[in-house]
């Protein structure tokens, strides 16, 4: 059989209830949606949901690969951007509670280095994150000690760390561990891509021969298409912020309702900011991508960001019933809003935007490009001031 004909014979055994569960939907999903993500999966998986069982196979269609999980662990402590799911980390926090794991970690680091990035911030996410126990140690990597550590386990990067083996009891850990260093033979595991923190600083590279050099941190520059979407401000300001965002994630949300009016006051209304909403629904909150769907149909009608503001006012309590009933509470014409939304009309779109973010090197949200420079996370206004003000330095402008 074609793949499409895969898909309407898993269609046609499965109830609605259970597509919905095998698709990870919300409740009220079209089932023209439900269908092109079904679509994605590869004829073997297909083949697997029509066997003579019925699978428990939730599809995570849009979950991150397992290195830009482990990115976002790492960066989360620094950025107040992405962190875990609050069920997960409430779980993480339980075990910890019930049985502490507690571990030796050796922070190996040029303590000559000034402009390196902090090896307690290592720290912050090995206790915050992972619930880990420490006992902490600092080693030079100049010294003989550091020489011996290099050396035994072959560490062409630092400033690094090395855990017991006890850290690997933590199942949270032992997941993405892979992606982010290795397990010796001793059992010890070493961290091996201190460049996840270059935007905190500098590290030092291992070369071949032996000699240590210093790989400065250039923070990128992308030109980041604002595509069509939702564009508040003066068209022609000469400062553009092409923001990743998603509707249930609490530092999109800290942003939305702390920062963004004051940015919004200082520099949209002033003509100097324009602001371009842009999807980055992630595969971990149900509703994400169908309230993005929801927010470009209020786009179609020309609401879309009092729609995002009342999204974002009620977000801890958000569900379908209640984003239908701020449409309505806004005004739109809701036989024109409600075709839009359950026939899936911009499903592709919302794809279109996670991937081009994808594509740019967002992890997390909020991610934020002014002019093509980078800040992630929900940080206080004067963070984006500084760069505002950089990108007019960069056009002989001034604020």
């Amino acid at each position: 059989m074609t793949k499409r004909e895969l898909v309407k014979e898993v269609i046609s055994k499965y109830s609605k209830d259970e597509l919905l569960e095998l698709t990870n939907s919300a409740p009220r999903t079209p089932l023209k949606v439900m269908k092109k993500k079904l679509l994605r999966l590869k004829t073997s998986e297909l083949e697997s949901l029509l066997g003579s069982q019925k699978l428990i196979y939730r599809l995570n269609i849009k979950a991150l690969p397992i290195i830009a999980l482990a990115a976002l662990i790492m960066i989360s402590v620094l950025t107040q951007g992405f962190r875990f799911p609050q069920a997960a980390a409430d779980t993480n926090v339980g075990e910890s509670a019930s049985s502490t794991i507690n571990v030796m970690v050796t922070y190996l680091t040029d303590m000559s280095c000034s402009e390196c990035y902090d090896v307690n911030i290592n720290s912050e996410i090995l206790r915050g994150q992972f619930g880990l126990k420490l006992t902490e140690s600092y080693v030079d990597a100049g010294s003989d000690e550091g020489q011996e550590l290099i050396n035994k386990y072959k560490i062409t990067r630092y400033p690094t760390f090395i855990l017991s083996s006890d850290a690997m009891d933590s199942e949270l850990l032992s997941n993405v561990w892979a992606s982010v260093g290795s397990v010796e033979s001793d059992g010890a595991l070493v961290f091996r891509v201190p460049e996840l923190f270059e935007t905190e600083g500098n590290y030092q590279l291992v070369l071949p021969d032996g000699t240590v050099t210093e790989v400065e941190y250039v923070p990128p520059v992308v030109n980041a298409s604002i595509d069509d979407d939702s564009l508040l401000g003066n068209e022609s300001a000469p400062v553009t912020i092409v923001m990743f965002s998603e509707f249930q994630c609490p530092f999109s949300g800290k942003f939305a309702n702390e920062v963004f009016p004051e940015l919004k006051t200082r520099f949209i209304d002033s003509g100097i900011v324009n602001i371009v909403f842009r999807d980055f629904p992630l595969g971990f909150h149900p509703l994400a991508h169908n309230i993005s769907e929801a927010a470009e149909c209020a786009h179609e009608q020309g609401f879309f960001w009092e729609f995002h503001d009342e999204l974002f006012i009620e977000q801890e309590s958000i569900s379908e019933t209640r984003f239908i009933e701020l449409a309505n509470n806004l005004g739109l014409n809701m036989i024109q809003f409600t075709d839009c939304y359950e026939s899936g009309k911009y499903y592709d779109e919302v794809d279109n935007d996670l991937n081009d973010g994808l594509d740019y090197g967002v992890t997390g949200t909020p991610t934020f490009f002014i002019n093509g420079h980078l800040i992630v996370g929900a940080l206080p206004i004067e963070e984006f001031e500084n760069v505002i003000n950089y990108a007019l330095s960069e056009l002989n402008l001034t604020n």
